[in-house]
């Protein structure tokens, strides 16, 4: 009996919890919740960097663990795992665009009740009769 998506991903989970990390499969994404730098913890930029890449190097194999314990079928070019479904949200890189407000040319087509011409199509749609003419 091979175990399920959402068994495996309990079991990717529960790895994550001994660890006390948090794994977003969906993301590729790990994070510690817990890790916090100290303002005088590193003395040097130089160990700075030595904790950063120590950090990152164990949610980075927190990731690969959690991969490897889904299923897996046997592709072409080599095993295949379904990753779950996203479990953050992650913010848009920018905002929503604000509508463009009518034209003049849709204004007036809107009071006179014309049919609209769709740009770059020789079809005019006629509101009234629901159809493409």
């Amino acid at each position: 009996n091979p175990p399920t998506l959402a068994a495996a991903a309990m079991a990717a989970e529960e790895a994550a919890a001994a660890t006390n990390f948090e794994v977003d499969l969906g993301h590729l994404l790990a994070y510690d919740p817990s890790h916090h730098l100290a303002a005088g913890a590193a003395s040097s930029r130089a160990e700075l960097r030595d904790e950063c890449l120590r950090k990152a190097t164990e949610l980075a194999q927190a990731v690969a663990n959690a991969l490897f314990s889904l299923p897996a079928t046997e592709g072409r070019d080599g095993p295949l795992v379904r990753l779950p479904p996203p479990t953050n949200r992650l913010p848009r890189e920018k905002h929503l665009p604000r509508p463009k407000p009518p034209t003049k040319w849709e204004q007036f087509a809107k009071s006179k009740g014309e049919p609209v011409i769709l740009a770059g199509f020789m079809s005019v749609f006629i509101g009234s009769a629901f159809a493409w003419v």
